[in-house]
């Protein structure tokens, strides 16, 4: 999809930490058009086509989307993209110390994954929220790199046990969530999963992010999708 986007910087109350968010119809028009795809397939969204209609082949289908079938011309040629100079001192700022080595390696580890779906918020009180999210985090513990709007809405996910670990990671992970709730004047809905992960970096030199992979994640995300406003779900091992 071809879209706009606008990007924006939260940060704790002292300025030590921060997050950041994208947002805009160039998130939310391709997330849409994922959900037409099948596998294996490119769909294209109303606005983008536009731009290539002569230089693409495609398949009609509601709703505004058309299915990727062949770029019968040469594409242009790619340009480089410049690799910016790493700043230890602004990484430090969104990122943990902990994956700033690197030496840190992908390996399956026992994670609690924590997705917290957010209302529709004005940006003061997005910020008020997060100002509580960094505090808490302080205290018990937990990773995120960044707050996402998307398919989900607005939504955080966190995870305690990579890449880091400590015994009591589900008592940090739920007395997080619970002071977290008492501290929030709105309702957010949340769901909470125990499972093996598969954690470490993904993406590439210029774009790389820690992150964990497995049924887990997938479930929490589904746990905050299903749930009602204002609770907080658990899968069985987690209520153990």
């Amino acid at each position: 999809a071809l879209g706009e986007a606008f990007w924006g910087i939260l940060r704790s109350h002292n300025g030590q930490r921060a997050a950041y968010y994208f947002q805009g119809t160039a998130i939310n028009d391709p997330a849409a058009a994922e959900h037409r795809a099948g596998a294996g397939e490119i769909i294209l969204a109303q606005n983008i086509y536009e731009q290539l209609r002569a230089d693409v082949e495609v398949d009609i289908l509601t709703g505004g989307f058309y299915r990727l079938l062949d770029v019968p011309g040469a594409l242009p040629a790619t340009q480089p993209l410049p690799t910016p100079a790493a700043s230890t001192g602004v990484m430090s700022i969104f990122f943990p110390q902990d994956l700033l080595y690197d030496d840190l390696r992908s390996e399956f580890r026992q994670a609690i994954n924590l997705f917290i779906s957010l209302p529709a918020l004005p940006r003061e009180v997005l910020e008020t929220f997060m100002e509580s999210v960094f505090e808490l985090q302080a205290d018990y513990g937990g990773l995120f790199t960044r707050v996402d709007f998307g398919d989900k809405g607005c939504n955080i996910l966190f995870f305690w046990g990579a890449p880091l670990a400590f015994e009591n990671d589900i008592e940090r992970a739920l007395n997080f969530i619970i002071d977290l709730r008492a501290r929030t004047d709105f309702q957010f809905t949340a769901g909470v999963t125990y499972y093996i992960s598969r954690a470490g970096f993904m993406g590439s030199d210029l774009m790389e992010e820690f992150t964990c992979y497995g049924w887990g994640i997938n479930l929490a995300a589904r746990f905050m999708l299903s749930a009602p406003r204002g609770q907080i779900w658990l899968d069985e091992r987690v209520a153990q």
